[in-house]
């Protein structure tokens, strides 16, 4: 009678965990269909004029670029950025994220003009040239490239893709999560972190969890901040700034309306006001102004949020900047850049 008892409890107990796992599957399924995910950090909100109503009314700029360090590859202006849900006082937003390796550019694009959402690979010659579009990965948030290689974050799941062609190489869900809200690929590891702050730690090339005690684990890549010798950077938008671990000390702060990319060299991020907007490259010690881009002309109505968006190919040298208050997307030359291996 007591073995009956133990058997029926554990039958009933394995029953309910089967019934549980089923019901949080289609809780994230369901959030895919809505897509109302939280947006994660990088993807920056945007609320238009009083004038614009739709993305294809807003002002066209030029980029005037006033030092020689870049060079203009091409424009585009006709990007299907996704929206996201309308502010407080009902005016649309946008949500916008891109990576970029081995000279292809991936973003995340509205299909049709839905809410549904995909990632698409651009060839950086023209700007113009698709060369895939759609992962299994359902309705991508974040996107982090390194190496040929790009990663696409969704609800509660991760995937890794040759950004060449499309291909998977790998993908993996996490259980009971949701949207991942923070992608980074350093030193052969992906450190993922997801809305309700849990962290995965994967080896890049086989998706499979890493060990927190590998030689090349730094626990600072799981926040949105880098690190060359021995200072910090916080990568925006509004906290960006360079720290010597060493002693402490804050060798420069200041504000940026995007987020910050850094290379041994230059710390590029865009900066402004109502009246100006600016790409600039500072040098990574001091913060003194090495090079400067100017967006003409200003928009006279801007609000706080504006999902502008820096992303390097580090394998190309080319710097993409994508302005979200006026659904542009520049492409940069960075002259003199370092490539790897040539």
């Amino acid at each position: 009678m007591k073995k009956t008892s133990i058997k029926n409890w554990l039958i009933l107990l394995i029953a309910q965990l089967i019934f549980f796992s089923i019901l949080c599957g289609v809780y994230n399924l369901l959030l895919n269909w809505v897509g109302w995910q939280i947006s994660p950090p990088f993807l920056f909100k945007y609320a238009v004029s009083d004038t614009a109503t739709d993305v294809n009314t807003l002002i066209s700029r030029t980029a005037v670029t006033k030092t020689e360090e870049l060079a203009l590859l091409w424009v585009r202006s006709d990007l299907s950025i996704p929206r996201g849900a309308p502010t407080s006082d009902g005016r649309p937003t946008f949500k916008v994220d891109m990576a970029a390796t081995d000279g292809v550019l991936c973003f995340i694009q509205s299909i049709d003009g839905s809410i549904f959402t995909e990632v698409a690979a651009i060839d950086v010659s023209d700007g113009q040239t698709v060369l895939w579009q759609g992962t299994d990965i359902a309705s991508p948030v974040i996107l982090e490239a390194h190496s040929g290689v790009v990663y696409v974050g969704g609800n509660g799941n991760v995937g890794a893709y040759h950004i060449q062609t499309g291909e998977k190489i790998w993908s993996r869900a996490f259980l009971f999560q949701r949207n991942i809200d923070h992608l980074r690929s350093v030193d052969g590891l992906v450190y993922v972190k997801t809305v309700g702050t849990t962290q995965y730690l994967l080896h890049a090339d086989t998706g499979k969890k890493a060990k927190l005690s590998s030689k090349a684990f730094n626990p600072i890549y799981f926040q949105n901040k880098s690190m060359i010798n021995e200072v910090e950077f916080g990568l925006g938008p509004r906290q960006i700034y360079a720290r010597n671990i060493l002693t402490n000390e804050i060798l420069w702060q200041g504000d940026g309306i995007s987020n910050a990319i850094v290379t041994n060299d230059v710390v590029y991020l865009i900066t402004g006001d109502t009246q100006e907007l600016f790409l600039i490259g500072l040098n990574p010690q001091s913060s003194q102004p090495v090079m400067l881009v100017a967006f003409e002309p200003t928009l006279s109505t801007l609000y706080a949020y504006t999902p502008h968006r820096l992303a390097l190919d580090e394998d190309r040298g080319i710097l993409y900047v994508f302005l979200g208050d006026s659904n542009q997307l520049f492409a940069f030359k960075i002259l003199d850049y370092p490539v790897p291996n040539q």
